[in-house]
């Protein structure tokens, strides 16, 4: 599937994780419109005319997966220039990523989705960590104008339950799979993110009960991004404190119950570095270190929780209003 043309006449300003982004791709489908008297924090481009640096000697290697896509090239990797940080997530784009923008080198064959869910994915993620911001692999709702989190591994349930919430309460969408932790002192905030959820085509039509046919779609990735104005459901627009962190283990049995425990020290600790979004990332551009005390004093701070609860769509609704329950609760 080709682009599409998907400029503007001009520079739009966007709101993303609290940050003004300035761009000149058309991304209103899913991002909040910003006021444009901010100063932009970060400058998105798509470059289809020129192709990336080439890679010399001077470029130092960070990161390079082992998984290799046709032609023998890592499917992700790496590198570090005078020119910035260069992301290469094969068959889709490159990027040159600095602390105050993002360039886009995209495939000949990448798609709008495509380079949108990059761009609010893993791209996002290493400019966030650039910036010192704490990225999890979490998706969040709103309720009561506080922040809640979910946080797994790719593939733990994320966007389902996200999903299920959304569909059967009134709770406001704050973010799905990438969630930003904003820190000041000992308390914790977040802001809203991109307005979609991305949903495998079955869980759409189970959890949503909306046709997907109509909904534009990645030709790479298997998930479709679901806008907000298809979800009947509202977004968080501006900033919420978080108020607690559930770590989700699905299980395969149906009879087990839905239970919720609190974690302490080293456990609680474990559990929130094993659910940062870019963990190799993180320990490449050596912040690990200082990353470890914040998460310390964030499970000190702020309850993090152990959701175990069974697999199935049916199972779902019981598990949001089980979660809801525990809201109300104070640890």
């Amino acid at each position: 599937m080709q682009r599409t043309g998907n400029t503007t006449s001009g520079d739009q300003y966007y709101t993303l994780y609290g940050q003004t982004l300035v761009s000149s791709e058309s991304l209103d489908h899913h991002l909040q419109i910003s006021d444009l008297t901010k100063a932009p924090q970060l400058r998105y481009c798509v470059d289809s005319e020129n192709t990336p640096p080439n890679r010399d000697r001077s470029w130092i290697k960070l990161f390079v997966s082992t998984y290799l896509v046709d032609d023998d090239t890592p499917l992700v990797s790496l590198w570090k220039s005078k020119q910035g940080y260069h992301y290469q997530l094969a068959t889709v784009a490159s990027y040159i990523i600095t602390e105050a923008s993002i360039t886009c080198f995209p495939h000949p064959n990448s798609d709008n989705e495509t380079l949108y869910a990059a761009l609010i994915g893993p791209v996002m993620a290493i400019w966030l960590e650039l910036n010192d911001f704490n990225a999890f692999h979490a998706s969040a709702i709103c309720n009561d104008q506080s922040c809640y989190a979910f946080a797994a591994r790719s593939g733990g349930g994320k966007s389902s339950l996200l999903g299920s919430f959304l569909h059967n309460t009134q709770c406001q969408l704050v973010t799905d799979d990438l969630l930003p932790v904003f820190s000041c002192g000992s308390r914790y905030s977040v802001h809203g993110g991109h307005g979609a959820i991305r949903l495998h085509e079955q869980q759409i039509t189970k959890l949503l009960k909306i046709d997907p046919s109509s909904i534009p779609r990645s030709s790479v990735t298997e998930k479709i991004m679901v806008p907000i104005q298809q979800l009947v459901a509202n977004r968080l627009t501006g900033t919420a404190p978080l108020k607690r962190i559930y770590l989700l283990e699905r299980s395969p049995e149906p009879s087990i119950p839905i239970s919720i425990t609190r974690l302490h020290g080293r456990e609680a600790l474990i559990g929130l570095l094993r659910n940062q979004y870019s963990i190799n990332i993180i320990e490449k551009l050596g912040k690990l270190p200082e990353r470890m005390k914040l998460l310390a004093r964030l499970a000190k701070d702020i309850p993090v929780c152990r959701l175990i609860y069974p697999s199935g769509y049916e199972h779902l609704p019981n598990t949001v209003s089980h979660i809801m329950r525990d809201f109300s609760k104070s640890y």
